[in-house]
C-alpha cells in the first residue's frame, strides 16, 4: 500500500508508526505496538531501498529492533516478559549499530547507539548466561567511558552510562558476584 509514496510522506508515516508503537508499548497494548513497529519497519525499508547510504534511516531501522526488544522484555514498562525473543531483537539492534559504526567510525550517534545496544544484549542475556552478560555489560560501560573521555559529557551520554552501570551491577549480582555488584551499584549512585 505504501509503494510509490512520496519519500517525505513515507518518513512522516514511519515516524508516526514509531510513536504509536512506543506509546502503545508503554500503555501495555503490546500487540498494537508490534503492529505499529511492523508498519514503521516497512516504511523505513522502502526508504532505505531509495537511499541505501542514508545514516539516519539506518539508525531508525536499528531502533525498530530496540523497541521490539522492549515489547518482549523490559523491567520498566509492560512487556511480554520473554527474554529469549527480546535477546533476538537486542542482537539485531547490536548488529545494526555495529554496522553503522563500521560504515563511519567517527559517527558519535552510532557509537552511542552501539553502547546502548550492548547493555541491552547484556540485560536480555543476564537470566540465561549471567557470566557472559557481565562481560558484555562491562564492555558497554567501557564504551560510555571512552565517549566521555573523548569529551562527550552531555546528559544522555552520562545518564546512559549510569544505566549501563546499573545493568552491570544487576548482571554481576545474578552471576553471584555480590561484592562486585555492590561496588558497581555504589559507583552508579555516586555518578
Amino acid at each position: 500500500a505504501r509503494r510509490g509514496k512520496d519519500p517525505t510522506m513515507l518518513s512522516i508515516l514511519s515516524q508516526a508508526d514509531e510513536r504509536i508503537g512506543t506509546a502503545a508499548r508503554e500503555l501495555g497494548l503490546l500487540q498494537q505496538a508490534l503492529r505499529a513497529l511492523d508498519e514503521d519497519e516497512a516504511a523505513i525499508n522502502e526508504l532505505l531501498a531509495r537511499e541505501p547510504q542514508n545514516p539516519s534511516l539506518h539508525r531508525r531501522s536499528a531502533l525498530v529492533h530496540y523497541y521490539r526488544m522492549l515489547v518482549y522484555n523490559d523491567d520498566m514498562t509492560p512487556s511480554y516478559g520473554d527474554p529469549v525473543r527480546a535477546l533476538d531483537h537486542a542482537k539485531r539492534y547490536l548488529a545494526a549499530t555495529e554496522e553503522m559504526v563500521r560504515r563511519d567510525p567517527r559517527n558519535t550517534q552510532a557509537q552511542f547507539s552501539r553502547a546502548i545496544a550492548t547493555y541491552a544484549v547484556s540485560f536480555c542475556l543476564s537470566g540465561s548466561d549471567p557470566s557472559a552478560a557481565v562481560s558484555i555489560a562491562r564492555n558497554a560501560v567501557r564504551m560510555f567511558d571512552d565517549m566521555i573521555a573523548a569529551g562527550r559529557t552531555d546528559y544522555l551520554t552520562v545518564s546512559r552510562r549510569v544505566r549501563a552501570l546499573r545493568r552491570l551491577g544487576e548482571t554481576e549480582f545474578k552471576a553471584g558476584r555480590v561484592k562486585d555488584a555492590l561496588a558497581t551499584a555504589r559507583a552508579a549512585l555516586e555518578t
